[in-house]
């Protein structure tokens, strides 16, 4: 499939930003935040600190799974002991 993204970095055929997988499901601030198991003003932190990629459907903010999966794999914590 191509991929038109002439109307502001959103595809015209599939309604998805550009960039995208085209298998990588979209989620709400709620959702994320009940898979992460933290708050959803954590997962907005997260976002406005641009440590999680998100982008905006008018005033609602969505983030890719993709995108948490990244997140989650670059902020893990320790190492071997």
């Amino acid at each position: 499939m191509s991929h038109d993204y002439r109307f502001g970095g959103i595809c015209t055929q599939c309604s998805q930003a550009a960039g995208h997988d085209e298998g990588d499901e979209v989620l709400t601030v709620p959702a994320v935040a009940e898979w992460m198991h933290v708050s959803e003003k954590t997962v907005y932190r997260l976002v406005r600190s641009h440590q999680l990629e998100a982008f905006k459907v008018g005033t609602a903010v969505r983030i890719r799974r993709s995108a948490v999966i990244e997140y989650m794999d670059t902020a893990r914590m320790g190492g071997a002991a």
